[in-house]
């Protein structure tokens, strides 16, 4: 195997195809890039071809679907009139960093056999669905790094989210400021995952973690394990949970103010709430310092706005 970076731009489409069974390939160990940059441009890669790279990295306008078993270490993407965002990877671990679909209701999917790690922006625009399914662990964000993930950004959008992994973590960041972690979704949002779901804020300043649907989305986060969510910057909202276990840590530290953990419904929210706790038990714990609003507890509709701070 070659090393080096491929870089292939194209004003008309991007195909790897196939025929009789026999696909083309694209095989490095440095990094890839393809541009379709033209207008109605796209990339399409058939299930029988492969992309072997260090970081893949693509633009089209009309959509990228990747439906090899590719084996990328990292992913960016982008996509701007219509069509989805699609790739399937077989790599021990992948590094998706900036994946932003801008076409009203083109959907992003990113499925690992292994681990998927988020480092950036995932986001969808109108409409537009959003799936991160892990065969190893799914971790968004860092204790250095925040990071997005958003189903849908224009107002009155309805994309869904499912996000799945044998774990799932979701880190704030431990910058001064503003390192958050934000998982919005206006449709209907699925967490799940046979093991832990762990929610752990960062400290300073709006690092916090937030699992939320908004208006009156449908969210569903299902753990078979524990839910263990320790409050840093901000406080985590999760409307209807079941898990063998519940933990809830309020943050602060010594001075330190407004870092709750909750299960919580955000105000004006016209969703139900339901908490189904396993043998494993529920724990609420407040935060420490001399600070106010290190709270844990459950809170249900408008009584988020009274109880928190």
């Amino acid at each position: 195997l070659q090393s080096g970076n491929i870089s292939i731009t194209s004003l008309g489409n991007i195909t790897l195809g196939e025929n009789g069974g026999i696909g083309a390939g694209i095989y490095t160990t440095g990094d890839v890039s393809l541009t379709a940059n033209g207008f109605g441009s796209s990339i399409l890669e058939q299930p029988a071809s492969r992309i072997l790279a260090g970081t893949l990295s693509t633009a089209s306008s009309t959509g990228t679907l990747l439906y090899g078993a590719n084996q990328v270490a990292g992913f960016n993407a982008s996509n701007t009139m219509s069509g989805d965002i699609v790739l399937n990877d077989v790599a021990p671990d992948l590094s998706v960093g900036s994946v932003w679909n801008a076409a009203p209701g083109g959907a992003v999917i990113i499925g690992n056999t292994g681990g998927i790690d988020v480092t950036g922006f995932v986001s969808t625009a109108n409409g537009g669905d959003l799936t991160l399914a892990a065969g190893g662990d799914l971790l968004i964000g860092s204790p250095a790094n925040g990071a997005s993930v958003v189903g849908g950004m224009d107002s009155g959008n309805t994309g869904n989210m499912a996000l799945s992994g044998a774990n799932i973590g979701i880190f704030g960041g431990s910058a001064s400021y503003g390192t958050y972690v934000a998982l919005n979704g206006s449709g209907t949002q699925l967490v799940t995952t046979p093991g832990d779901l762990t929610l752990q804020g960062g400290e300073g300043t709006g690092n916090g973690v937030t699992l939320a649907a908004n208006h009156s989305a449908t969210q569903t986060v299902t753990a078979g394990g524990a839910i263990v969510a320790t409050a840093g910057g901000n406080s985590s909202g999760m409307p209807s949970v079941s898990a063998n276990s519940v933990v809830l840590t309020g943050g602060g530290g010594a001075s330190g103010m407004n870092n709750s953990a909750a299960i919580m419904t955000s105000p004006a929210s016209s969703a139900s709430q339901q908490v189904t706790v396993g043998s494993g038990g529920l724990v609420m714990q407040g935060g420490t310092g001399s600070g106010s609003g290190n709270k844990a507890g459950i809170w249900v509709l408008d009584d988020y706005s009274t109880n928190h701070g």
